[in-house]
């Protein structure tokens, strides 16, 4: 029943993001009107679901983490790998302006590459002989956010001086998704979802603990690897093709774990669903709360997730 009404909440968010905007669109116009079937099927379909596939992702790899790492303040945006994917889209997009074309074609690469230093950069510095610090892993990612941020912001300022290149990488934004960016999402939803949902019991094991999960038989540094990579690898699609979208794997993972209960078994397959409904809806906002123009999407996730990040903290 539970999963039933999962399924209806997301197309009632999918059919509001599609029908709903700074134009308007009725369902039977979709049949009568070539402009406005146009309009759906070309542009906002393709947007609506990247969305769902995109907070699927990000909700994923946030739930993840957080029972990996046993620390529930993480995820790829406060561990630096959404800052260092975005530093290496947009530099490789900066390239392709004087290199050639090619480097549009590597941008995921750049993103991915990035992304690895700067998040096994904040492992590094975390890391105590053999315990990472959960605190120290949180102030190192944030520093590496900084860092990223600001070499960003100095490529598209200084090298490819756009600002609406600048609202996309820094903030998120969906506003130019094609078709081809919906099957990025889709790729990189199933490199997050597929090793998640195959050690489940091993992240349910190593959230009471290394040792303990080594005693029923996990094999720790295996998991630790699959799962840090596929997040990485993940996240990094995404931010190359979308820009960097904060605090969606930090908010929905909590939110799930209470509604849901807290294995693994239903907490990924739930975040992946109430992240896609989430990162809908945050779409749709940013689209009609001043529109004709757009809000950046990473705009209205901050907005959601400062205030959680605190109450979290706080507790």
């Amino acid at each position: 029943m539970t999963t039933f009404l999962m399924i209806i909440f997301a197309l009632i968010s999918i059919s509001l993001g599609v029908l709903l905007g700074s134009v308007r669109v009725s369902p039977a116009s979709i049949f009568n009107d070539r402009l406005s079937r146009s309009l759906v099927f070309d542009l906002r379909l393709p947007r609506v679901l990247s969305a769902f596939l995109v907070g699927a992702v990000l909700s994923v790899v946030g739930n993840s983490y957080q029972g990996l790492f046993k620390n529930p303040l993480l995820d790829p945006y406060l561990m630096g790998v959404s800052a260092g994917a975005s530093f290496g889209a947009s530099l490789s997009l900066s390239l392709a302006e004087v290199r050639g074309y090619i480097y549009v074609a590597l941008a995921p690469v750049f993103a991915f590459a990035f992304s690895m230093i700067s998040a096994l950069f904040a492992l590094v510095v975390s890391r105590r002989g053999k315990v990472i610090s959960s605190t120290q892993l949180v102030l190192s990612g944030a520093t590496m956010n900084i860092f990223f941020g600001a070499l960003t912001l100095f490529f598209l300022f200084y090298v490819r001086r756009s600002s609406q290149g600048f609202t996309t990488w820094i903030f998120g934004s969906f506003s130019a998704t094609v078709w081809d960016d919906f099957f990025f999402a889709v790729a990189s939803f199933f490199i997050a979802v597929i090793p998640s949902i195959l050690n489940w019991r091993a992240l349910d094991a190593m959230t009471f603990g290394e040792d303990f999960a080594k005693v029923v038989g996990v094999e720790t540094e295996k998991v630790k690897l699959w799962i840090f990579l596929s997040g990485v690898l993940s996240t990094s699609i995404v931010v190359s093709r979308f820009g960097s979208i904060g605090f969606v794997g930090l908010v929905i993972p909590h939110i799930t774990r209470k509604l849901f209960g807290y294995s693994h078994k239903s907490s990924i397959p739930y975040s992946a669903a109430v992240g896609g409904i989430f990162l809908v809806l945050s779409d749709l906002v940013s689209r009609v709360i001043a529109a004709p123009s757009e809000v950046p999407i990473g705009v209205i996730t901050a907005f959601v997730g400062i205030p959680f990040f605190f109450y979290i903290m706080r507790r």
